[in-house]
């Protein structure tokens, strides 16, 4: 997450550009606000990895699965 929109912006583009479906969340914490760049919805944890793991590869960006409850 970022804590400069325009951060989170450029992100955004970056991936949008290299295909991928993206959305930016806002985030509450404590005394800031944060910007979350987030993928996609995904059916499993595992297409989720594995979209994770092609970020990786084609971009070198890390990520994390978040599971929505």
């Amino acid at each position: 997450a970022f804590s400069l929109q325009k951060n989170a912006e450029s992100q955004k583009i970056y991936l949008m550009s290299s295909g991928f479906k993206v959305r930016i969340t806002k985030l509450y914490r404590k005394t800031k606000n944060l910007y979350a760049v987030r993928i996609g919805y995904y059916n499993t944890e595992k297409e989720a990895e594995k979209v994770g793991n092609k970020i990786k590869s084609k971009l070198d960006l890390d990520t994390i699965v978040v599971k929505n409850k």
